[in-house]
């Protein structure tokens, strides 16, 4: 959407987040008020860049020309089908949120096309 401020405040939380959000490690951890443990994994992608285009440096003459920003992240799979996943990946799903939550993070936006897997 043209000129919407929805990049700029993703990429003002991307740069916000605490370091250990992007780390993966191996091993397996216990989040209340989940019973069983999980593998430890990245909470989110990794953050590259937030690039915004200088329009008025732009070689095109076209008044109606919009060069939207860019925000990069890490390719981490494919969109999750919660029908499909094991109760073992849905406790993962949920530790993850969980754990985004106990940080003292508020996730705005669960939705299927939210959360992704390798």
């Amino acid at each position: 959407i043209q000129y919407d401020a929805h990049l700029a405040c993703e990429a003002k939380n991307y740069q916000e987040f605490p370091e250990h959000f992007f780390q993966n490690w191996s091993g397996y951890n216990l989040v209340q008020p989940l019973l069983h443990s999980v593998l430890v994994n990245a909470l989110i992608p990794q953050f590259y860049s937030y690039y915004v285009p200088d329009n008025n440096k732009t070689s095109c003459s076209f008044d109606h020309l919009y060069l939207s920003p860019i925000l990069l992240l890490e390719h981490c799979g494919i969109s999750l089908d919660p029908a499909t996943l094991s109760l073992v990946n849905r406790e993962e799903c949920a530790s993850l949120l969980l754990h985004f939550n106990h940080v003292g993070w508020l996730h705005e936006s669960i939705a299927e096309c939210s959360v992704v897997m390798k």
